[in-house]
């Protein structure tokens, strides 16, 4: 009879399943460590507090998440064409969404405080150091996108699965430290740590088995559009405190608002 045994099995798809749920595990806790440990630590208060920024940011985020889903097959047909350096194609996509970055982050951080004193009221406002460290995950969650697509595309779920347990516990280890110390900025500064810890983990081995190239390009490149950015943030920070405009209401938060988004 005919034998319809498959005599090769390819268990590569098993492989992978088996290091993408660490990272999903691992992930899923993280997100999750922030507001755990103000809740326990800090209060209802803070959670409120904490609730109202991060619930701004978590719009930006999830926006741009769909958008780096939207590329992932477009990515996915670059890496088996022929005719395109996908290294040209990476540091294209980089520099685009280092430049959306700088775009919708500049100008929050310069009027989410205006803001939430608007919507939920003066005691709910934190420190302009808070709001930076808020911008600056948002920032991080943003410009981290094209390695992880990346990396999702070429298939780096093994090599990269150290990444998120260095993520996972730095970030732990810290907020359950700093939260004593400086509140709900310590457990901010311990994820933005957390994320620059574990960057080299995720883009060495992207840099290095699938680019053949030193990851200190990458590092460069991120430095001087991050240095950029900053000194754009400054110029248009002081130049908002010279004018010191009035947020009397919504709609004047919006004009001036619109106005530090095109000045941008």
């Amino acid at each position: 009879g005919l034998d319809v045994r498959v005599k090769d099995k390819d268990f590569s798809i098993r492989q992978d399943v088996k290091h993408i749920l660490p990272l999903k595990i691992t992930s899923l806790i993280g997100n999750n460590i922030d507001i755990v440990v103000i809740s326990s630590f800090l209060g209802l208060g803070h959670v409120a507090v904490y609730t109202a920024y991060n619930y701004i940011v978590n719009t930006f985020r999830n926006i741009m998440n769909k958008f780096s889903d939207a590329a992932l097959s477009s990515i996915g047909n670059l890496t088996v064409s022929d005719d395109k350096d996908d290294y040209a194609f990476f540091r294209e996509y980089n520099s685009f969404l280092f430049f959306v970055a700088g775009i919708i982050c500049v100008p929050l951080f310069l009027v989410l405080n205006p803001f939430i004193r608007i919507w939920v009221g003066e005691s709910m406002l934190v420190s302009e150091l808070t709001v930076l460290l808020f911008v600056a995950i948002l920032f991080t969650a943003i410009v981290r996108a094209p390695a992880g697509s990346y990396i999702t595309v070429y298939g780096l779920f093994r090599e990269t699965k150290p990444a998120a347990y260095i993520e996972m516990l730095v970030n732990l280890i810290l907020t359950l430290i700093l939260v004593h110390f400086c509140g709900i900025t310590g457990v901010l500064t311990a994820t933005v740590i957390a994320y620059l810890a574990s960057d080299p983990f995720r883009i060495n081995p992207l840099y290095r088995s699938k680019f053949k190239r030193s990851p200190l390009l990458y590092y460069l490149e991120y430095l001087k559009y991050a240095a950029l950015l900053t000194a754009n943030g400054i110029a248009v920070f002081f130049l908002l405190q010279l004018l010191n405009p009035a947020y009397g209401s919504l709609l004047s938060w919006l004009a001036i608002g619109s106005a530090v988004f095109i000045e941008n």
